[in-house]
């Protein structure tokens, strides 16, 4: 069976100018489409006529062509084969795409036409675009350019597609960043980038949880209503809000809500994080495990369990309360290394939460073992990830317990035990 190939519009139409220069006329009906078939078989390259309308849009089809069609055209147009020509196509992408951006630094000019080109449906299933994109963001950061942030920020996105929603997240780096770090200026178009789109707010605000500034930038566009929130984002901003008023507006107000929402029929199970906020705060503000305990009878998947459990015991140490008797140990060496590559976050922070167990029981040699299993670049360079500080405290106990093993520094005898 013919092996299909995807191929992007501008790769088809220069191939499709290709063949016609060969040819000396242009595709533009049947009869064309006769006469070229008639005359590439005469060079010893048979192409049926219907598969060049098919391939050149001159007929509707369902089918993407096959590498042997692919393979034929190129050897017609003088190319020995379709992975060289788009190999050949690839590279002149990435050098009009570079000039595209050296104008831009140099003379603060693009073309949105220009620039749509390389912004394609399907572009967010390859890494190389998010980085070609991501590169333009960071340019558009660095100039404060709103005009040209708008049009990057205009981009189609499939929400349900994860692939995607984790590329994106890597692509938006920069103005997160930027955020961060200059709120004041910032902080009116993130508002209005976030109203304009879903998968914007998406980014910015779920995936990029900054809890240290709840009481901040972060706060203030989470307190907002945005038109056509889904029910899971408002499910969400509402144990965002919460942990909000728990810290910056007195636990009074924070019992008040929590007495407010956890008696409303909320369903916080459609993902184990959010699933495993609000178990953390039932057992905070009532004392009541059975939402943890849901989680556990229902879910046998390793990787939301692995999510549930980070998070879980994340909310129980932001919130200062003792759950070490519903720790769990997973497998986490059954692992995919895809996961493992991609998806580390829950990964490292499950890892440190068991490494500060483990020193909380003093088996210092599993302290070991795990710390040296962290990922110390994705830690401790990432100052902004809540368990900076949980990994920083544990690598010190440790540093402590192996001084004192070795004898060359003397603690005072309260100070030797940990106190937790």
């Amino acid at each position: 069976m013919p092996t299909p190939v995807e191929i992007k519009p501008e790769e088809l139409k220069l191939l499709q100018e290709l063949v016609e220069t060969q040819l000396g006329f242009l595709l533009n009906d049947t009869y064309d489409c006769q006469r070229a078939a008639e005359q590439m078989s005469h060079s010893g390259i048979p192409i049926s006529y219907n598969s060049l309308r098919r391939i050149f849009g001159l007929v509707p089809t369902p089918h993407k062509p096959s590498r042997h069609l692919l393979n034929s055209l190129c050897r017609f147009a003088s190319i020995p084969s379709w992975d060289q020509f788009h190999a050949h196509t690839q590279k002149r992408d990435n050098e009009a795409f570079s000039q595209m951006l050296h104008i831009y630094y140099r003379y603060d000019f693009f073309d949105p036409k220009k620039l749509a080109l390389f912004m394609p449906v399907d572009a967010w299933s390859q890494w190389e675009f998010v980085f070609k994109y991501r590169n333009f963001i960071e340019a558009a950061v660095q100039k404060q350019d709103q005009e040209l942030l708008d049009n990057l920020l205009n981009f189609p996105l499939d929400l349900n597609d994860l692939s995607s929603i984790e590329k994106i997240y890597v692509a938006l780096e920069p103005l997160y960043m930027a955020l961060r770090g200059n709120p004041a200026f910032w902080l009116p178009l993130a508002e209005r980038w976030i109203d304009e789109s879903t998968p914007v707010r998406r980014i910015l605000l779920e995936f990029y949880v900054d809890e240290n500034s709840l009481d901040r930038y972060y706060g203030q566009l989470m307190s907002r209503d945005y038109p056509q929130n889904s029910d899971s984002f408002r499910v969400f901003q509402r144990l965002i809000l919460l942990q909000k008023a728990w810290f910056h507006e007195g636990q009074e107000q924070a019992l008040h809500l929590w007495k407010t929402w956890a008696h409303s029929e909320i369903d916080y199970t459609f993902h184990p994080i959010p699933w495993a906020r609000y178990a953390a705060w039932a057992l905070k503000m009532d004392g009541n495990q059975e939402p943890y305990l849901k989680f556990w009878r229902e879910t046998d998947n390793l990787w939301q369990q692995l999510a549930f459990a980070n998070f879980f015991f994340r909310v129980s140490s932001v919130l200062d309360y003792d759950s070490h008797e519903l720790w769990v140990d997973l497998p986490v060496r059954a692992l995919s290394a895809p996961f493992k590559l991609f998806d580390s976050s829950n990964l490292h922070g499950y890892l440190t939460h068991l490494a500060w167990r483990k020193a909380k029981e003093q088996k210092w040699t599993e302290v070991e073992r795990l710390l040296n299993q962290i990922d110390v670049y994705r830690i401790v360079n990432d100052n902004f990830e809540w368990y900076y500080s949980l990994f920083q405290k544990t690598r010190d106990l440790h540093r402590e317990h192996q001084t004192l093993t070795n004898g060359t520094y003397t603690l005072p005898p309260q100070l030797r035990t940990p106190r937790f």
